[in-house]
């Protein structure tokens, strides 16, 4: 069987699961992965037409906490992109069209930004498809783990 302990550690499951909004150091690391590749898009001489900090969490939910998601959405709404501006319309179709399919952006790019029980039940919605348990450790936690029940 050669050697145990490596034998252990190569067979055991890794998982990597979406950023939590509930959690301060994955909401950092998420914003920090959206400015990052706005960064990008500007020095390649895109305008930014929104307040970057208010799509961070609007891309959180649409992506439901993904950075691959999240980069998939920014590449599709490069084609939506008019005069050379990235605006919350060019990524709200980018999303709609590229990715979702089902023409409902609501409530991540209405003209409201969505609230954190939103986000949190994007990415308990996203873990359910999954068909991850999560720990609830907040009110919004559990009421989204309530609304979106676990089919195990």
């Amino acid at each position: 069987m050669g050697n145990e302990q490596v034998r252990d550690r190569s067979l055991k499951t890794i998982e990597y699961h979406p950023y939590r909004w509930t959690r301060e150091e994955d909401v950092d690391a998420f914003v920090g992965a959206f400015l990052s590749a706005l960064e990008i898009l500007q020095e390649a001489g895109l305008k930014i037409g929104f307040d970057e900090l208010d799509m961070a969490r609007r891309i959180y939910g649409a992506s439901s906490g993904r950075v691959g998601m999240m980069l998939r959405i920014m590449k599709a709404s490069l084609f939506q992109a008019k005069e050379g501006t990235l605006t919350i319309d060019a990524i709200a179709r980018g999303w709609d069209l590229g990715l979702q399919g089902n023409g409902d952006v609501e409530p991540f790019f209405a003209s409201e930004e969505p609230s954190d029980a939103a986000l949190v039940r994007s990415y308990a919605a996203v873990m359910q498809k999954a068909d991850v348990r999560i720990a609830p450790a907040t009110l919004d936690e559990f009421e989204a783990a309530r609304l979106v029940p676990l089919s195990k």
